[in-house]
């Protein structure tokens, strides 16, 4: 792949960021960026692109450990770090907009492109507990005409690790979804302390 330095001034994530604003820059361009630069014959955008299609995608990038960048190619030990307190700065961010002391449930709703078309909270509990019904969050699919739905809910007691009562919740809701051609993208659980993908943990086929 052609250096960063060999492509067209336009097409560089640094002097996108710098005319465009960096809200211009996609994720591979902003881990680009986050990389710095090349090495080992690599370009930084095709590490950030190689490193994309390993995690899943950006939003799993959070999930991501020492041991695994290093194992990247092209990601020095220094890189690695630079990129996992980047990461750590937006685990925390995760929190904004949601309640620190009780439990909720979300739903993110999606069309078949991915287009954002809503959110809605569809249960906020009492402490670290919180009602909810997998017909409810179809229910909440549906009104928006959502091919595709992200769901999320809140440990805010600290650990980000499911419980029996979240992994049953999340096979009904996959069994219900299955028959209207609704696709989970995944259950993500936010905690102080982390977060839990259902995806990246594979308990979702």
């Amino acid at each position: 792949m052609a250096k960063i330095a060999d492509l067209p001034l336009e097409c560089r994530p640094r002097e996108r960021a710098l005319k465009q604003g960096i809200a211009s820059l996609g994720s591979e361009e902003l881990l680009a960026l986050l990389i710095g630069s090349g090495s080992q014959g690599h370009s930084a955008l095709e590490i950030a692109r190689d490193l994309l299609y390993r995690c899943g995608g950006s939003a799993y990038l959070s999930n991501l450990n020492l041991p695994f960048l290093l194992a990247q190619k092209g990601l020095s030990e220094a890189t690695s770090l630079r990129l996992l307190a980047a990461f750590e700065l937006g685990k925390r961010k995760e929190w904004v907009g949601f309640d620190r002391n009780k439990e909720e449930a979300w739903v993110f709703a999606f069309s078949e492109s991915g287009k954002p078309l809503g959110r809605e909270l569809l249960a906020k509990g009492k402490g670290n507990a919180v009602a909810l019904s997998a017909k409810e969050v179809v229910r909440s699919a549906c009104h928006f005409g959502a091919r595709r739905i992200l769901f999320v809910h809140t440990h805010p007691g600290g650990v980000p690790l499911p419980s029996p009562a979240d992994l049953r919740f999340t096979s009904a809701l996959l069994a219900l979804i299955k028959s209207l051609d609704i696709v989970l993208l995944d259950h993500l659980i936010l905690a102080p302390m982390g977060r839990y993908s259902f995806k990246v943990n594979g308990l979702l086929s």
